[in-house]
């Protein structure tokens, strides 16, 4: 698919292409991933050098101001070399809360850090298997003037690796209300706060947490009390978005390694890609990659409305179709490359995994489509 890209964003294009195709080859990933932290932090310090941290936070704060659509283009050269880093947690997650909701001292202190490549953020807001944001049941309740955090956080993403940690708990109502969540900032090592990491099964780095009576004073609170859910939604609908970015690459990846493959592996004393029954298959995933890009592209565009409804019906609109080709994509490509598909030391199998992931993560293919229904009715 051709794109018409600003001179300023061919230029971010290509250095972050250029980044991953010289400083991440697959057998590095797999040396990362095994790793105890799950990525490398001398290219988060590139990252930094790059500018590439700062790319959505505001230029008062040592950011570059940029939208949706120039995260987008880092997500997708991510996705094509299978990236694992804090990226999203820390520039989109937790800085994106902290920008949307954070007071002018909170502003100043965290997000030039970020974008310095100092200080690492994550969100935790999940609980169990509940997709809606509403759904969350963890209490803040008010105590010494302070509050004092309990309940279970789950799929919390690098939060090992995170200096702090914003906390989304309910200071209000039942788990469901729409108005009762607030945002609280917490250190990592914080006292009452137990963490327990491990790896998902696409390599990437998550976290439970089991907050028990952590107490914090009246400055940890990050925002309006009660009122965290709108800033929540928006957050997650950057991150959803810059996600689906991340899978047109991954898919992409995923056509151009089965075709190569095609054009060497030999059966019956033929190419593969000889048979036509191939040639049909691989054209399907072919199209449904650029039918996934599309998709993305309107992500990206519907996050950066200004209207909160519309926003979140294109995201989610995208997403849900973003994740169900991303699947489809992922499997086609693992079948035309047969056994050796199913290796570990084979990117095939790898793309797959993070194309699930990406489905599942804040909200599937199904709740997505749920939502955009909900909104547009």
């Amino acid at each position: 698919m051709r794109i018409d890209l600003t001179e300023e964003q061919g230029l971010l294009r290509d250095s972050v292409q250029r980044f991953v195709a010289e400083r991440y080859p697959f057998d590095r990933r797999q040396k990362l991933v095994a790793s105890t932290e799950g990525y490398s932090e001398e290219d988060w310090r590139n990252f930094a050098d790059l500018g590439w941290l700062g790319l959505p936070l505001p230029e008062s704060a040592g950011g570059l101001g940029m939208g949706p659509a120039e995260v987008g283009l880092v997500m997708e050269a991510f996705g094509r070399g299978l990236v694992t880093s804090p990226y999203l947690a820390t520039v989109l997650l937790g800085a994106g809360v902290i920008a949307a909701a954070g007071s002018a001292a909170q502003k100043a202190e965290i997000l030039p850090l970020v974008a310095e490549g100092r200080l690492k953020l994550t969100l935790a807001y999940a609980e169990d298997d509940r997709q809606d944001p509403a759904a969350i049941a963890a209490k803040a309740e008010p105590e010494g003037g302070g509050f004092v955090l309990s309940g279970v956080k789950t799929a919390v993403p690098y939060a090992a690796a995170a200096d702090r940690i914003l906390v989304a708990a309910r200071t209000g109502g039942r788990a469901g209300d729409a108005s009762g969540l607030s945002f609280f900032l917490l250190d990592r090592n914080q006292r009452g706060l137990a963490l327990r990491d491990y790896a998902a099964h696409d390599g990437s780095r998550i976290a439970t947490l089991h907050l028990d009576r952590v107490s914090l004073g009246p400055d940890r609170l990050v925002g309006a009390k009660d009122g965290a859910l709108p800033v929540l939604e928006a957050v997650l609908d950057q991150a959803r978005a810059a996600l689906c970015a991340e899978a047109s690459g991954v898919a992409t990846a995923v056509y151009e390694k089965t075709l190569a493959y095609f054009k060497t592996r030999e059966q019956f004393g033929k190419l593969i890609g000889s048979f036509q029954a191939l040639q049909h298959r691989l054209a399907d995933v072919y199209m449904k990659s650029e039918l996934l890009q599309s998709a993305a592209l309107d992500a990206a565009e519907a996050a950066a409305l200004g209207d909160s409804r519309a926003r979140a019906a294109g995201v989610s609109a995208a997403k849900s179709l973003v994740g169900t080709l991303g699947r489809e994509i992922g499997k086609e490509g693992v079948q035309l490359h047969g056994g050796i598909g199913m290796t570990w030391d084979y990117e095939a199998g790898h793309y797959l995994k993070r194309l699930t992931f990406i489905d599942l993560a804040y909200g599937d293919s199904h709740w997505h489509l749920e939502r955009y229904r909900r909104l547009t009715m």
